[in-house]
C-alpha cells in the first residue's frame, strides 16, 4: 500500500516538474511560447532604451562637463566644494593657549616655521620674511646681536603671532568694493555707524583685498570691555619703508589671481599677513575670541564654512605664576 505521505510527495514532486514543463498546456515556467515571445520583446526594448539613455548622459556630460587631466589646460569645470576661498591660519589651530612658562611657544612658532620653508626656499618671495617687524620669524641681519628673531620675542612676551592666507581655489579672483563702507560690509562700530574696516583703512585702494581681525567677544555682546586686545598687522605684500613697524590692517594685491591652472597651482606661494595680537595683561587668563575676515566685494565672510573667515581662541597666563619666576622668587626671599 502507498502511504499518505508518499502520495503527497509525489503530488509535490509532479507541481514542481509541470511548473517547470507542462506538455499538456504546453508552458515553460507557466507561459506558452506567445507570452515568452512578448515578454523577451519587451525586456529587449526595456533595456536598449536605458542603454540609449545611459550613453548619451555619460557621453554628453563627458563632452561639457569634464576636462580629461592630460587635456592642455585641464581644470575642473565645476566646484562642488567651494565657489570662493576661506582663510587659512597656521599655525592652524582653534584655540591657542600659552601657559605661563611659554613651554606651549615652540610647538606654536614650530608649526609656522615648517610652513614659512617653502617662502623661504622660493627666492621670489624669501625676502617677504624679512619685513615683517614684530613677527619676522628669521633676523633682519646675521649679527650676533640677534639671538632670537621677532617671532619668537612675541610668543615669549604673550602676544602671539598668527598668520593667514587666502585658500587657493582656481579661476577665483577678487572683485573691488566700490568703497568699504558699504551698508552689508560688517562688523560695524555700533557708535559710529561705520563698517571697522573702513574706520581701519586710511587710504582706500580698489586693487586690494583687505584683512582685518576684532575681538569676536565684543561683537557678539558677550563683553564691554574694549581694550583686551589689539592688532599689528604685517602684510607680505608690504614693499614701504614702513612695513615693519606695522600696520592698523593687512592686505593681498589682486595680482596674485587667478591662480596658476593645473600642476602650476602646487609652485603657487599665497600671500600672508601676519598679525600681532597684543593682549592686555589685565586679561592674561581670559579666554578671547578673536575673528578675522578677508574683504573683496565678492567674498561673503561666513564662519559656517570659513567662507573668507578665520576665528581662533586665545587664552595668555601671566608669566608670573609660572614656575620659573615661583621658584626664583622663592630663593631670592
Amino acid at each position: 500500500m502507498v502511504s499518505a505521505a508518499d502520495k503527497h510527495e509525489e503530488v509535490e514532486e509532479g507541481n514542481w516538474k509541470t511548473f517547470l514543463f507542462d506538455p499538456e498546456n504546453k508552458t515553460v515556467l507557466g507561459r506558452d511560447a506567445w507570452s515568452w515571445f512578448n515578454l523577451t520583446i519587451f525586456y529587449i526594448g526595456y533595456y536598449s532604451l536605458i542603454a540609449v539613455i545611459s550613453y548619451y548622459t555619460i557621453t554628453q556630460y563627458q563632452k561639457y562637463m569634464i576636462v580629461f587631466p592630460k587635456a592642455p589646460n585641464a581644470h575642473p569645470r565645476t566646484n562642488t566644494r567651494v565657489a570662493t576661498p576661506g582663510v587659512g591660519t597656521f599655525p592652524g589651530v582653534s584655540q591657542m593657549k600659552i601657559d605661563s612658562n611659554r613651554v606651549s611657544t615652540v610647538s606654536y612658532i614650530d608649526s609656522i616655521n615648517n610652513r614659512l620653508m617653502e617662502v623661504a626656499a622660493n627666492e621670489e618671495t624669501k625676502e617677504s620674511l624679512s619685513t615683517l617687524g614684530e613677527c619676522s620669524p628669521v633676523c633682519a641681519d646675521n649679527s650676533d646681536d640677534c639671538k632670537f628673531p621677532p617671532l619668537r620675542k612675541s610668543y615669549a612676551e604673550g602676544n602671539p603671532c598668527i598668520y593667514y592666507q587666502i585658500n587657493k581655489v582656481m579661476l577665483w579672483k577678487p572683485y573691488s568694493y566700490l568703497t568699504l563702507n558699504e551698508e552689508h560690509v560688517t562688523p560695524r562700530n555700533p557708535d559710529s555707524g561705520n563698517s571697522l574696516i573702513y574706520e581701519a583703512v586710511d587710504n582706500f585702494e580698489q586693487d586690494k583685498v583687505y584683512f582685518l581681525c576684532y575681538d569676536l567677544d565684543l561683537q557678539l555682546g558677550y563683553t564691554n570691555s574694549t581694550d583686551r586686545v589689539t592688532m599689528t598687522y604685517f602684510s607680505s605684500d608690504d614693499n614701504s619703508e614702513s612695513a615693519a613697524a606695522g600696520s592698523s590692517y593687512g592686505y593681498f594685491n589682486f595680482d596674485h589671481w587667478p591662480i596658476p591652472q593645473g600642476a602650476d597651482i602646487k609652485a603657487k606661494q599665497n600671500p600672508f599677513v601676519a598679525v600681532k595680537f597684543n593682549v592686555n595683561p589685565t586679561y592674561h587668563g581670559d579666554l578671547i575670541n578673536v575673528a578675522c575676515q578677508a574683504y573683496a566685494a565678492n567674498l561673503g565672510p561666513n564662519a559656517d564654512i570659513n567662507e573668507a573667515y578665520a576665528e581662533t581662541s586665545i587664552t595668555i597666563e601671566a608669566t608670573g605664576e609660572s614656575t620659573i619666576a615661583q621658584i626664583n622668587d622663592e630663593f631670592n626671599n
